[in-house]
């Protein structure tokens, strides 16, 4: 499965969305839930699913799914 899949199944299961409703291309904007409070959970998934350490700069700059492949890929 690729990064980007993978991801994708994660983020599904984080926000508890259908995947049916991510998309490559979703940003934070096009989901109300993926709020604040969401966005942590993901990254912390993100962290625990891949052994990555993201800077808070980072994690403030993650607003899309290519954003979080990104950050996937520094490990």
């Amino acid at each position: 499965m690729s990064l980007p899949d993978r991801i994708l199944l994660l983020m599904a299961d984080v926000l508890e969305v259908p995947i049916e409703r991510l998309s490559p291309d979703v940003d934070r904007e096009a989901l109300p839930e993926w709020d604040s409070l969401a966005h942590l959970r993901l990254i912390t998934a993100l962290e625990e699913e891949f052994g990555i350490r993201p800077s808070m700069s980072q994690i403030g700059d993650v607003h899309s799914l290519g954003d979080l492949v990104l950050l996937a890929e520094q490990r």
